[in-house]
């Protein structure tokens, strides 16, 4: 399979219309994300497949870093400051829009699936990991373990990169996984 990847930094204002451009390339109406803030004590939100574009559009602000992502594509930023912000676009099938100046074809390797933290105890009704105060992993996560299944690709190298990069992508959440 080949896909495509494409970067670009903007302007801080431009986040909620990269939103828009990526909705139809992740693939999905709810899709998933993975969000950061690394100034808030709670600085890590999960959200499994209930993700609306609306307030998509709004997370720069309260999340600035984070991914958006679905079977067709994601969408990932990080703010750099307060006037600019990184995105990287990857999509499965659909061709990249024209505001990504950086796009290349990337080859899928193989995917996985990584376990995430904790195990889910049932008669506490929570997610418990010794190390870890609190884990908010969505509700309806009843394990006993929850994972990420991520997607690999490879970025050939080129006469300006003499290098093979490697390259992750998020597919989707996982909260029912049994070992």
């Amino acid at each position: 399979m080949r896909a495509e990847i494409g970067y670009r930094t903007d302007a801080t204002d431009a986040y909620a219309a990269a939103v828009d451009e990526a909705w139809a390339i992740i693939g999905s109406a709810t899709p998933s994300a993975w969000l950061e803030n690394p100034a808030r004590a709670n600085g890590l939100l999960l959200r499994d497949g209930d993700v609306q574009q609306g307030e998509a559009r709004q997370w720069l602000m309260t999340w600035p870093e984070g991914r958006l992502f679905g079977p067709g594509g994601e969408i990932r930023w990080i703010q750099l400051d307060a006037a600019r912000v990184h995105l990287v676009l990857i999509s499965d099938a659909m061709a990249l829009p024209e505001t990504y100046n950086a796009r290349e074809t990337i080859s899928h390797l193989h995917d996985e699936c990584t376990l995430l933290w904790g195990s889910y105890s049932a008669s506490k009704n929570a997610w418990l990991e010794g190390r870890i105060p609190e884990l908010r992993y969505p509700a309806h996560w009843r394990g006993p373990y929850a994972g990420l299944r991520m997607r690999y690709y490879e970025l050939a190298a080129s006469p300006s990169r003499p290098y093979i990069s490697e390259i992750i992508r998020y597919l989707a959440y996982d909260g029912a996984i049994t070992l």
